[in-house]
């Protein structure tokens, strides 16, 4: 039996920046799925509480810093069932709980294509197009499922839309352009 796949999953990531006393909530739109969210300042925790729809109750997640060599801050999570250092926690949607990729013992999509002719076939169509074998994949679960192309949601901690570079860039180009919205 091959493992859960982390695509499959409600996947959250930490704070960017100075961490603020802010609440929110964050809506998955390809599964409907949402999920209210404080940030303390004070103690370095993220609480959540999980609407009856995504499984219900709380839970509290404790955040940890490090200071990079090219200065600024990086939040991470540490795990609530395992405290391991993580900049994502994942919900499968068999689970109640946001836990580590090792706690739902999850895999990644990649790592299960490894080797197959599917994987060939992205490889040569990235090296064609000077993208990167992620970037194709997810074009292809796009264009096969607009509503399976994973969301990873933050908490946000002011206003100001992160610039979007790239592959994202060309996606929501092309969807203006088709009068897509999702």
């Amino acid at each position: 039996m091959s493992k859960s796949r982390v695509e499959s999953c409600l996947a959250i990531g930490p704070p960017r920046g100075q961490l603020r006393e802010t609440e929110g909530t964050w809506r998955w739109r390809f599964c409907g799925k949402r999920v209210n969210y404080s940030i303390s300042a004070v103690d370095f925790k993220l609480r959540l509480s999980l609407s009856h729809d995504t499984g219900g109750g709380h839970q509290e997640v404790r955040l940890q810093h490090t200071t990079p060599n090219y200065g600024g801050i990086r939040w991470w999570f540490l795990c609530p069932k395992c405290s391991r250092r993580v900049s994502r926690l994942y919900k499968p949607s068999s689970s109640y709980c946001f836990f580590c990729r090792h706690c739902h013992n999850l895999t990644y999509e990649s790592t299960q294509l490894s080797g197959t002719q599917a994987a060939k076939l992205d490889k040569a169509l990235a090296e064609e197009t000077q993208t990167t074998t992620r970037e194709v994949r997810t074009w292809d679960r796009l264009h096969a499922n607009p509503s399976a192309v994973v969301e990873v949601k933050r908490p946000a901690m002011n206003k100001v839309r992160d610039r979007r570079t790239g592959f994202a860039l060309l996606l929501t180009k092309q969807a203006r352009c088709q009068d897509l919205t999702w």
